[in-house]
């Protein structure tokens, strides 16, 4: 879980390096990152001096490697996500949207190999991997403005790629608006594995008004997968909640995934 850290602190530095670059050329139009699969392309000419000109990082995704140290799965010859697969697509979701100023795309490496299709058995029925589940839900939730949301609670360290990380939240947060819908979602990544977290939700401003509804991926353990035999190992639960004022508490599950739709006055 600590390259969550890694991942946030490569982000600021490419911000920060391209602040520092525009500032000593003296370049005005905006530098944007991508996120992507397909490496970066030259601007063709003839192109205005304020086209926006994008930065790509090749090839976001995570597949862990099963246990005894093979990388795939027989029959079907390929790797299958877990639920810390899951996680870890959910940490990548909240840095995008942390860094959404900057981060205009972002395409997943792995999606047209994952997406739970068996087409050598048409047959038989699709099953639903961990990781389809953080994308459908951010997808059908999130809102177009991103909002800073400040986090207090426990840490944790850990290593990754050689460095060391200390510092790290526990529960991962981030958060978006829709102004239009008046609607308020929260994402937040529970990374412990074995403690469940008692939070309180505050607002700065405005106020939650009537139900919110809660959806949550989880599953029995880290390793659990969604297979032929265990389809629905790792699936996500909806539940609501009624709120009222400012603030409320949840407790969320270890190892998991939870959102909330609000809306807010």
């Amino acid at each position: 879980m600590a390259f969550a850290a890694d991942l946030n602190e490569r982000l600021s530095a490419y911000e920060g390096l391209i602040r520092a670059v525009s500032l000593e050329r003296g370049i005005k139009h905006k530098i944007n990152i991508a996120v992507d699969e397909w490496a970066v392309a030259r601007l063709p000419a003839g192109l205005p001096k304020d086209t926006p000109v994008n930065v790509t990082a090749d090839a976001w995704g995570n597949m862990h490697l099963p246990e005894g140290g093979s990388n795939v799965h027989p029959p079907r010859k390929r790797r299958i996500p877990n639920l810390e697969t899951a996680l870890v697509t959910g940490l990548y979701l909240n840095a995008f949207i942390r860094h959404a100023r900057s981060v205009r795309l972002a395409s997943f490496s792995s999606m047209p190999a994952s997406i739970g299709m068996n087409l050598t058995n048409p047959d038989k029925p699709v099953v639903l991997e961990t990781i389809f589940y953080p994308f459908e839900l951010y997808s059908r939730t999130c809102g177009q403005l991103t909002l800073d949301v400040f986090w207090y609670g426990d840490t944790f360290s850990g290593t990754y790629k050689d460095r060391s990380y200390s510092g790290i939240s526990i529960l991962d947060v981030s958060a978006t608006l829709d102004i239009a819908r008046k609607q308020l979602v929260l994402y937040v990544v529970n990374q412990s594995k074995d403690k469940a977290m008692e939070t309180t939700i505050s607002l700065d401003s405005g106020a939650f008004k009537g139900n919110i509804k809660v959806s949550v991926i989880n599953g029995p353990n880290t390793k659990a997968e969604n297979t032929e035999e265990k389809p629905s190992q790792i699936g996500i639960r909806d539940t609501d909640i009624n709120v009222s004022g400012k603030s409320f508490t949840f407790n969320f599950e270890p190892h998991s995934i939870t959102a909330f739709v609000c809306s807010v006055n």
